[in-house]
């Protein structure tokens, strides 16, 4: 089955080679995601073929400032480049996320200090998740 999905005004080409098979294996431009159902009602779960699988990550720790750089793209974080208590300045890199194969810096819009870094190297984010929070 192939598919153009339409999120958020960019257009990707989707296709699934047996949309009843469990897991479903769907390409996303050229990427290939195994998507688990548990035929509950809210969405599936994808997850990347080639990704072992493991236990859930531990909760992350709420943000703490009012202020917060969110994923601009669903992704995984491959570099983070800040700490808590760490002054940035507007344009420093904080983290690179890596999303169908390109590496894409998330860079500061301001200067502040870190209040909250809410991810971990190698965490697969979605979109508008909360990466890090300011000091208020």
């Amino acid at each position: 089955m192939k598919l153009n999905i339409k999120v958020e005004g960019k257009t990707f080409a989707v296709e699934i080679a047996d949309p009843n098979a469990n897991p479903m294996i769907v390409n996303v431009e050229g990427t290939e995601f195994s998507v688990y159902s548990d035929n509950a009602p809210r969405a599936a779960v994808a997850a990347p073929v080639a990704a072992p699988a493991t236990a859930p990550a531990p909760a992350k720790p709420a943000a703490v400032g009012t202020d917060v750089v969110k994923a601009p793209i669903p992704g995984v974080i491959q570099e983070i480049n800040v700490t808590v208590g760490q002054t940035v300045k507007k344009g420093d890199v904080l983290f690179v996320l890596e999303a169908m194969k390109m590496k894409n810096n998330i860079t500061a819009m301001h200067a502040g200090t870190v209040a909250s870094v809410n991810v971990g190297k190698g965490d697969t984010v979605t979109h508008g998740q909360v990466l890090l929070s300011f000091a208020d």
